[in-house]
């Protein structure tokens, strides 16, 4: 898309998505908004997602205006650098948030509580997915960046185990704290369900680091073996 409104309108990406799906494909389709700008910057700084997209994606449809970079390859330094820099900035606001959700508790603010840890784990999975990938969608529901995430390390079921529906029930109710938390007059969230979150988010953002720092090893040998 042209702008920053067309891009963050997400009633855009749900009617497109709502047409697709009424198709009766095989898979399920959740479509990707990003300005034209932006994808023409991460094709020529050589973002992994965007690549693969240039390659190996198919148009279906093309306006006049849009014209895209060929693409950059990065070299293992730059690699090795954009992690380095995506997993230090990001680890650290997860851990921020986490932060900020014990002084809500502390001021039993349950609502503003249940958000901030919500918001310690959404940035706990975007790192990863920054690290591994130099690419994160402009995705919310922990469900889905979990699934995603899950692929380079143990950081879903293990974490968050959903085989019961109580288990279940607990996961939703921190992925829908992020609008829950914020907007709805009156969430709160008992004590005892934030503590049994709380533990998990702890593991996930140690399990974070663990994954992260493997990732940086693995691209650190790799720029120096050149």
């Amino acid at each position: 898309v042209r702008d920053e409104t067309t891009e963050s309108d997400a009633s855009l990406a749900h009617r497109l998505s709502q047409t697709c799906n009424a198709h009766g494909f095989s898979a399920s389709v959740r479509p990707i908004v990003h300005r034209l700008a932006h994808v023409n910057e991460s094709l020529s700084e050589g973002r992994y997602f965007f690549l693969d997209i240039k390659r190996e994606g198919r148009v279906l449809y093309k306006k006049s205006w849009v014209e895209l970079e060929e693409p950059r390859e990065l070299s293992a330094e730059d690699q090795l650098r954009i992690a380095q820099e995506y997993f230090e900035s990001w680890l650290n606001r997860a851990n921020r948030f986490y932060r900020m959700f014990e002084f809500n508790l502390g001021e039993n603010d349950m609502g503003g509580a249940a958000f901030t840890l919500n918001q310690a784990a959404e940035t706990a999975y975007k790192c990863i997915l920054l690290v591994h990938t130099l690419y994160t969608p402009q995705e919310h529901r922990l469900v889905y960046l979990a699934l995603e995430a899950a692929a380079f390390g143990p950081v879903y079921e293990e974490i968050f185990p959903c085989q019961t529906q109580e288990e279940q029930d607990l996961f939703d109710l921190l992925d829908n704290a992020y609008i829950a938390g914020r907007y709805r007059m009156g969430f709160s969230v008992d004590h005892e369900h934030l503590d049994y979150l709380a533990e998990r988010v702890q593991r996930l953002l140690a399990v974070t680091e663990q994954i992260c720092q493997a990732e940086i090893e693995r691209l650190a040998q790799n720029a120096a073996e050149g």
